[in-house]
């Protein structure tokens, strides 16, 4: 009898620790700085405590 080879489910080739080291890349060296400069310029830094809080507290 033939055995049937595991195959990995789909989703785990779009979430390759390749991804995952790229995505946290682009989220901390771009999204993170992107949105601090954003928010001290509308002038809602008030944000960025309570952002910082709730990072802290994950």
């Amino acid at each position: 009898m033939m055995e049937l080879q595991e195959r990995p489910p789909p989703c785990h080739a779009a979430c390759s620790s390749r991804a995952l080291t790229t995505l946290f890349s682009v989220l901390t060296f771009v999204l993170i700085p992107a949105g601090v400069v954003a928010l001290v310029e509308v002038g809602d830094a008030y944000l960025l405590l309570f952002l910082g809080q709730l990072m802290l507290a994950i």
